[in-house]
């Protein structure tokens, strides 16, 4: 299945899509997952939100059942000089963060985006299997 969508939901350059009459409560999130299968969380890559607002993202997409979102994985977990006890850590205050999303039908995929510089030898292998192992049930993409 081949999902598109917009990456975020906050960017000033959005703003021409939303209706020019809104409501009080308009909800960009909402408006979104009504037109798109799916929307990237990419704020995530640099810092990680409070349990509740990741309950509010689903919240925003309950009427959009087929849409999911793609979160970014903090970048510190892919780059080569981030420690293998700071990698564990960190996939450990990632998914309990992202925790209300994992394993849920509204998650399209945790992302992560690779240094350019990325090696392929068996530590870097072994990285990525601490990473996959540590979000268990949850879709893993790697670009």
């Amino acid at each position: 299945m081949i999902r598109i969508g917009p990456m975020g939901w906050t960017h000033p350059g959005l703003e021409a899509l939303w209706p020019r009459e809104r409501e009080p409560n308009f909800e960009p999130l909402s408006f979104l997952g009504a037109r798109f299968g799916c929307v990237e969380v990419d704020t995530t890559a640099v810092a990680l939100p409070p349990r509740d607002r990741v309950r509010a993202w689903l919240g925003a997409l309950d009427g959009a059942p087929r849409t999911r979102l793609s979160v970014r994985l903090p970048a510190a977990l892919l780059e080569h000089g981030t420690c293998e006890r700071d990698v564990r850590a960190l996939v450990e205050h990632t998914s309990s963060s992202l925790g209300p999303l994992i394993g849920r039908a509204g998650l399209g995929a945790l992302v992560g985006t690779l240094p350019p510089d990325v090696l392929c030898g068996p530590k870097e292998l072994r990285r990525l299997g601490d990473v996959a192992r540590g979000f268990q049930g949850a879709p893993l993409v790697l670009e």
